[in-house]
């Protein structure tokens, strides 16, 4: 399809996909209205994956916006296997999804995050706890927004949570991801990656100890500096990202990666930066699309 304004022409087969409408899916789908690049609506419900689906064969390139982990992963996985580009790939995605696998790679890069084991009994949990140190932190391997995660600050405690989880029956309860709890500043930073460029950053402030704004935390504005930017560039150049969001505390000895999203929600970050983000991402998949 040809598509463009009257200064500029665009040869792209844009595909978006998600399937709920947040605010960054309203705002990235208004720009490209507004710039007047053609694109398609992807929802994971009407699609079929098969050999012969030439529509998806058409495209040349997707931006996955799926709040379904699991779907946009198989998703991604499919389009990449036909040659189509993704943003971010499913490589790229599953390790930002996953973290376990995310901290292995980054501990792998000698790039710092919080003490981390991954157990599957609770037996190795309660060992595994005790060479961490209290307090540690129960997450789920796959999970965002901040959601069952549990500040744990001893052994009783830990067998309590550890014996619900099992108790669910369900396969991923049973993968016991545990932390060592940082004490935080009052706030942790996030910043926003497109390709190997921060782009902007906040601090995310809260009395509690779980610090998204998913949660009720407070976006405060925040200049990135060398320090930050360096060491963010160490993280996407690991993980191979496109666009990300880069979780980070700050420590005595300096910064650690809490976790990074592969389908970053922005709208707390642009109540804080002059920065247009919509139109950044705009343009990167313009010209990833050249």
């Amino acid at each position: 399809m040809r598509i463009g304004g009257n200064k500029e022409k665009y040869m792209i087969r844009l595909g978006i996909l998600h399937s709920v409408m947040r605010m960054e899916e309203k705002l990235i789908l208004q720009s490209l209205k507004k710039r007047r690049v053609g694109f398609i609506s992807l929802n994971p419900r009407s699609i079929a994956l098969n050999a012969d689906n030439n529509s998806i064969q058409k495209l040349t390139l997707v931006l996955n916006r799926e709040i379904s982990q699991t779907r946009a992963e198989l998703i991604l996985e499919y389009f990449n296997k036909k040659g189509i580009r993704t943003i971010n790939s499913s490589q790229a995605t599953r390790l930002c999804n996953n973290k376990a696998l995310c901290t292995w790679e980054l501990q792998n890069a000698h790039i710092p995050v919080p003490k981390t084991v991954v157990v599957f009994s609770k037996d190795e949990a309660i060992v595994e706890a005790k060479k961490i140190g209290y307090s540690i932190v129960a997450k789920p391997v796959i999970g965002s927004w901040g959601r069952l995660l549990a500040k744990i600050d001893n052994q009783n405690t830990l067998e309590s949570i550890l014996e619900h989880k099992e108790a669910l029956h369900n396969p991923s309860h049973s993968i016991f991801y545990l932390q060592k709890y940082i004490e935080k500043p009052g706030r942790d930073i996030r910043v926003l990656m497109i390709g190997d460029e921060p782009v902007a950053a906040m601090y995310r402030k809260s009395d509690h100890w779980i610090t998204n704004t998913a949660r009720g935390a407070v976006p405060k504005k925040l200049k990135l500096n060398n320090d930050l930017i360096n060491f963010t560039k160490r993280v996407v150049n690991v993980l191979n990202t496109d666009i990300a969001g880069i979780d980070i505390v700050e420590t005595d000895s300096g910064y650690q990666v809490l976790e990074v999203n592969s389908s970053v929600e922005f709208h707390g970050l642009q109540s804080v930066t002059d920065i247009n983000i919509t139109d950044r991402i705009i343009d990167y998949l313009l010209l990833c699309a050249k």
